[in-house]
């Protein structure tokens, strides 16, 4: 018993309330500035929910912010919080996300994003997510880039060179597009 006791092992209690959060990623990166379809996507999903379940909306870019709490009447409307969109944050996200749910229910975080994340390390956040019951789905974004992708694989320069020698830079540049 000792052991299991420090193994701190849970059951999980079926409480019959889904808790769902929404992390919506508004970075430059995934195009359309309205999200018109991002937010008929959730809407639709909160209309098709049982009433006793709760929905919330966190919003991304560099950082992320709460658009709307969980809520059992959650409306998708006019986004309001503006993070800076020239980052993507997933981990932000994830860490806001998993702060807002209550600890009972069947948790889930549904994340729209392009998966272009530029800032922070999201495996942490998510590996930390599903040790606490939470379920992380994700609704891939089309990216603004998707398929015209020109970008440094890598870049090589000497270690030490002296002053006013003259050296070699090697550069491998990958891209989707003819160039």
């Amino acid at each position: 018993l000792m052991v299991l006791a420090l193994c701190d092992i849970r059951l999980k209690e079926p409480v019959g309330k889904r808790n769902l959060i929404f992390c919506l990623d508004v970075s430059h990166s995934t195009g359309s500035i309205d999200k018109t379809l991002e937010k008929k996507f959730m809407q639709d999903t909160v209309n098709r929910m049982d009433k006793k379940d709760f929905a919330g909306l966190i919003v991304f870019g560099k950082e992320s912010f709460v658009e709307q709490g969980l809520t059992q009447q959650m409306i998708i409307q006019e986004i309001k919080t503006r993070p800076d969109k020239d980052r993507t944050n997933l981990e932000k996200a994830i860490q806001t996300a998993v702060g807002q749910f209550p600890d009972k229910g069947d948790n889930k975080i549904i994340l729209l994003s392009d998966g272009n994340q530029n800032m922070g390390n999201a495996i942490d956040d998510a590996t930390l997510a599903g040790s606490l019951g939470i379920e992380i789905w994700s609704v891939p974004l089309r990216s603004w880039f998707a398929g015209n992708e020109v970008y440094i694989e890598k870049f090589q320069t000497p270690e030490n060179t002296a002053l006013h020698t003259p050296f070699n830079i090697s550069t491998i540049i990958t891209g989707t597009l003819n160039t």
